[in-house]
């Protein structure tokens, strides 16, 4: 049986919280602050995987619009000849992993650590292995800057590795696409004062 609480303060402060039988949504707005946690656990179509999203960011301009790309995943379309900047170096990994897989290794492991588009701290990882039969995908993306940050986490047993790569690189990163937009909008208490003067 689902459970939801959620509660309002006296100070505005939003605390939500749900969990269903296959996952946890979890989601506070302070004054200053978001935070948002999903995890699911997702059993369909040959797959056996479970999901974890995060993001801790600062309030700022248009957040509300941005909150709900985040949390609904929306998809950035993904250009291959025309790539967004802040993709570059996970796309350069995700290419990587898709000439591995297509020479029939049984195992790949690819990941990069670094700065990368407008100063964001990025780690990105990916690895498959095939064992008995059995096909286990790993993706994992972390990217911060400045205290705020967001993370997606695909991890378990899949049916199509090629497939389920392809979907699930596209998801991590219209995220990461979105992070870099995000971060470059003046913080909400900053574009207030603004307008006040």
């Amino acid at each position: 049986m689902p459970t939801l609480n959620v509660e309002v303060g006296e100070n505005g402060n939003v605390e939500m919280s749900a969990c269903m039988a296959h996952g946890c949504i979890e989601y506070y707005e302070g004054e200053k602050w978001i935070r948002f946690r999903y995890n699911e656990d997702i059993e369909r179509d040959g797959n056996d995987v479970e999901v974890i999203k995060d993001f801790n960011l600062i309030k700022r301009q248009n957040y509300k619009e941005y909150v709900d790309k985040f949390i609904e995943g929306v998809g950035v379309r993904i250009d291959e000849n025309n790539l967004h900047d802040a993709i570059k170096e996970i796309y350069s990994v995700y290419k990587s992993f898709v000439d591995e897989y297509s020479k029939g290794r049984k195992y790949i492991g690819i990941k990069i650590k670094g700065l990368g588009f407008r100063g964001i701290y990025i780690t990105f990882h990916m690895r498959y292995e095939e064992t008995e039969g059995k096909y286990e995908l790993i993706i994992q993306l972390e990217a911060n800057k400045d205290g705020e940050g967001i993370s997606y986490h695909f991890n378990g047993k899949v049916k199509d590795p090629y497939e389920e790569a392809a979907k699930e690189f596209r998801r991590a990163a219209s995220l990461l696409i979105l992070f870099a937009e995000y971060i470059n909008k003046p913080p909400l208490e900053q574009s207030q004062d603004q307008e006040k003067a």
